[in-house]
């Protein structure tokens, strides 16, 4: 009998906690996101907060290939200050949540795209 009604109290939880496919979250400056298909390949999850990501931009140049310069998105000037020249071709690479900009593979397409 307590087995089952572990079985029973574990499913209930799940079907619970379980996200929903439909929803959507809205965040200041970055605007809203949803987990509808091609983006529900996260099960079913919501993107935290760019605050609870920790999200960050590094710019590169050809001037300054191996030092980043830091980005804020909630501040314009980092932009202004920073010696991103928009007449000239820009890429971004995204490593997602389990890389960082020290990944060998962000490293290494990071010097190819700086290649003159």
């Amino acid at each position: 009998m307590a087995f089952a009604l572990t079985v029973v109290l574990n499913l209930a939880a799940l079907s619970v906690l379980r996200p929903v496919c439909g929803k959507e979250v809205c965040y200041d400056v970055v605007g809203c996101f949803n987990n509808n298909p091609p983006f529900d390949n996260a099960g079913n999850e919501l993107p935290g907060s760019p605050v609870e990501v920790g999200t960050k931009f590094h710019l590169y140049t050809i001037e300054k290939r191996d030092i980043a310069t830091s980005l804020v998105y909630t501040q314009p000037v980092s932009i202004t200050n920073s010696n991103f020249r928009s007449d000239r071709p820009t890429k971004v690479v995204i490593h997602g949540l389990n890389n960082k900009e020290t990944s060998d593979w962000i490293i290494k397409i990071r010097k190819a795209l700086l290649l003159r």
